[in-house]
Parts: C-alpha cells; sequence; structure tokens
C-alpha cells in the first residue's frame, strides 16, 4: 500500500511538473478543429494536441482548419486556414514569432509580443484586437489597442480603428465602419476566464462557434 501511494505521488507531481512548465513558456495550443501541422508532422487527431506547446524553434501550420495558441496570460493567437507561425522566442515576457497567412491576435495584458510578418517586423503595445495578413498582400489592422510597425528604416505607430499595409512605403487609413464591426470581432459568449495554461484543447463544435464563429479570419 505504501508502494503504491509513493508511486501515484510521483505520478502526480510529475503531471504538475509538466503542466508547470508549460505555463511559463508560450505556444500552448488551445484549439484546433482540423488537420494541421506540427514541425512538418501531419496531426489528423487534434486531440492528441492536448497540452502540446509550439516551443522556440518549432512550426504550428493550419491547413483546411484554425488554431488557437495561448502566447501569454489572456493573450491568444488565432490561425484561419493556410496560415502557419514559427515561434522565435516562447518567454512570456518576449514572445516573438514569424507569420505567414492572416492571425487574429486578442490581447488582454500589455505588451511582450513581436510579430515578423516578411520584411516588417509588428510589436503590439497594448492591449486590444488585431489583424495581421502576411499573405500576397500584407497588411496589419488595429481595431483596438496600439502597435508599431518597423519596416526597413520606416518606424510607425497605429492606434485604434487605424490599418496599414506594410513595407517601407507603407501607406495607413482610418477603417471604415464595414472594417469595424465589432460584433463580428466578439465571441458569440464570453469564455470563462481560466488561469494560463489550465484550458486544453477540445473537438466541442460548441467551443469552436465561441472562439471563431464571428471571427472574420
Amino acid at each position: 500500500m505504501k508502494r503504491l501511494r509513493a508511486v501515484l505521488l510521483v505520478t502526480a507531481a510529475a503531471a504538475i511538473g509538466s503542466w508547470a512548465q508549460l505555463a511559463v513558456k508560450a505556444g500552448l495550443i488551445q484549439y484546433a478543429d482540423d488537420d494541421l501541422q506540427l514541425n512538418g508532422q501531419l496531426v489528423t487527431d487534434t486531440k492528441l494536441l492536448a497540452g502540446t506547446r509550439v516551443a522556440a524553434g518549432q512550426q504550428l501550420r493550419t491547413m483546411n482548419g484554425r488554431a488557437e495558441l495561448v502566447l501569454q496570460p489572456r493573450n491568444y493567437l488565432r490561425l484561419a486556414p493556410n496560415t502557419s507561425v514559427r515561434m522565435i522566442s516562447d518567454q512570456l515576457a518576449s514572445v516573438k514569432a514569424e507569420i505567414t497567412g492572416v492571425v487574429m491576435l486578442d490581447t488582454g495584458s500589455d505588451g511582450g509580443v513581436e510579430l515578423t510578418c516578411g520584411q516588417s517586423m509588428v510589436t503590439i503595445a497594448t492591449r486590444g484586437m488585431y489583424r495581421l495578413n502576411c499573405g500576397a498582400v500584407q497588411q496589419l489592422r488595429v481595431y483596438r489597442g496600439r502597435a508599431e510597425v518597423l519596416s526597413g528604416a520606416a518606424h510607425r505607430r497605429l492606434g485604434g480603428r487605424e490599418a496599414i499595409t506594410l513595407g517601407p512605403a507603407g501607406q495607413t487609413s482610418k477603417l471604415d465602419r464595414k472594417d469595424f464591426d465589432e460584433s463580428k470581432l466578439k465571441p458569440h459568449r464570453k469564455m470563462p476566464d481560466t488561469d494560463f495554461g489550465n484550458r486544453t484543447i477540445t473537438d466541442s463544435n460548441d467551443i469552436g462557434r465561441i472562439l471563431y464563429g464571428p471571427w472574420q479570419l
């Protein structure tokens, strides 16, 4: 009996240690709704990714579906189909990632996120909602919050309801009302607040609708 207790304690300690390690690093895969690639390996059963983290130097690529990463407490990166994120730094104080495709960044806490898009670097300065297109046309939209963009020697600052075409000659513009329909940016209902790392991947279609139904990705 004592031996069994010892084994159970060791197992529990190992599990707690594993989750503690996840909670002090960025890149936890919180949601995925279709096949994706992790470091070039095809994953067809997204439930196998429960608690998996995209560590520094690793890459996650969506195919026909979408995915969500926890970057920092209350900061979430949502990937559209045919999008990839390569984690450059997974330190919570300074999260850096390289993006191809389209992502939405929903931040509930300030600073510490840098996203590379082509030859431009986007720094998220405050909490808010951001859409970054790193496809053929590279553009940053700031729905709420503040961001800084460095493209070559050009350094620009953006506030809420502003957009910029990325590149050395990038032009800023104001978002029209049709571009800023906040009802399309919010989840259908608020997700419960949880501690960082406590929410894990799920195959629930309902969760998929909560997270992605209204997001224009």
